[in-house]
């Protein structure tokens, strides 16, 4: 009697690997998705607490991430606008106001992913929103799914749709 594995066997093995395969990959990207997220969600987070310092010092909130008592990283390949407002990466970005309104009364904060340099998934905790912190998905994102799929991963409940996105209340 010969040893050895027989071709159906083999194919079987092969079969059984591909399943597991397909169904183990779309889960692996919403890992490494939400790993991503989760580092915009700690850096906005220290923007946001950096914001309230300053107000209180200040009376009022800063439009340059120059002016905030926090130590913000900035990889080669990222580059902060002349003015402070914004740190941009290739595949991230974050602001600390908001362009179409009134920055020191708003103190917006928001970290955002980006693919292409289009932001997709932003993690919002601006005070506008009285305290609450927003997972965000634009609803033209080539990624939408995915990116959804972080955001109630996240804790995220989704709460209302304004202009072009989805807003998820996270806890």
């Amino acid at each position: 009697m010969k040893k050895g594995f027989t071709l159906i066997e083999l194919l079987v093995v092969v079969l059984i690997i591909g399943i597991l395969a397909a169904i183990a990959l779309p889960q692996y990207q919403v890992a490494v998705l939400k790993a991503r997220y989760m580092q915009a969600v700690s850096l906005g987070s220290a923007l946001r607490q950096a914001q309230d310092i300053y107000y209180m010092a200040n009376g009022k909130y800063s439009v340059d991430l120059r002016n905030l008592d926090i130590s913000v990283p900035v990889p080669s390949d990222c580059t902060i606008s002349p003015t402070g407002a914004y740190m941009a990466c290739p595949d991230f970005a974050c602001v600390v106001y908001d362009e179409w309104e009134n920055a020191e009364k708003f103190g917006t904060v928001y970290c955002a992913l980006r693919k292409e340099g289009s932001p997709y998934l932003y993690y919002d905790a601006s005070p506008r929103w009285k305290e609450k912190r927003y997972c965000q998905v634009s609803l033209s994102a080539p990624e939408y799914e995915l990116a959804k799929k972080v955001c109630i991963s996240s804790g995220g409940v989704y709460e209302k749709t304004i202009y072009n996105s989805e807003y998820y209340l996270l806890p």
